[in-house]
């Protein structure tokens, strides 16, 4: 198993057929959904962005479906589905006070930064969940990172693949911000150059646990 081999699954084989990390279809889920695994992860994440970022619907319900992170299906995202009704209402009102602002922001690291700074006082909400909300109201606003955002699933991944892999920028925490830790797509491996920043953080997410046993 390579990491070429890897990148090559998250673009091209079906989810449930993934031999470095098969995902297991909801039952919930129609044929054809989001959450089937019949399509590939690199699918799934672009019907997420689909979703998320739909420019037909208002900015202010947008960024409420961001944060309740419900799939067109009525299923949470697993990032958040243990969150409990109060925080996401806490959040959605922080974030409603600042749509004016938010509504204006053209880059996403501005973005990252404004909703951290809305959610940050809120218990139960950290990193993870800065990133992905950031991330889905950046989809209907067209601004996505231009760097690899890493926390949490991703963060592991990065220092599990640096441990194998040659030509990863060392992680110095005197380099990166304290709360979520960035580094450039193009100082990752070069078998993930031909990835988006939000893809790349997808890849070390999901393949966190495989990249120990890759051969470089």
């Amino acid at each position: 198993m390579t990491l070429r081999d890897i990148v090559k699954s998250y673009l091209e084989t079906p989810a449930k057929d993934d031999k470095f990390n098969r995902f297991k279809p909801i039952k919930r889920c129609k044929p054809n959904s989001c959450h089937d695994g019949s399509k590939p992860y690199a699918i799934m994440l672009g019907e997420e962005k689909l979703w998320f970022g739909d420019k037909d619907v208002p900015l202010k319900k947008t960024i409420e479906r961001a944060i309740w992170s419900k799939y067109e299906c009525g299923l949470h995202h697993s990032h958040q589905k243990r969150m409990h009704t109060v925080v996401y209402e806490k959040s959605i009102t922080a974030i409603w006070a600042q749509i004016a602002r938010i509504e204006g922001i053209k880059d996403f690291d501005e973005l990252y930064d404004e909703i951290k700074s809305c959610l940050e006082g809120i218990k139960y909400v950290g990193p993870m969940a800065y990133y992905d909300f950031a991330l889905r109201i950046g989809w209907v606003l067209r601004i996505e990172p231009e760097q690899v955002y890493l926390q949490q699933g991703s963060l592991e991944g990065f220092k599990a693949l640096e441990e194998k892999a040659k030509n990863v920028a060392s992680l110095r925490k005197n380099k990166f911000p304290s709360v979520s830790p960035t580094v450039q797509l193009s100082a990752l491996p070069a078998e993930m150059h031909k990835l988006s920043p939000v893809q790349a953080e997808n890849v070390l997410c999901i393949y966190k646990d495989k990249f120990q046993h890759i051969r470089t």
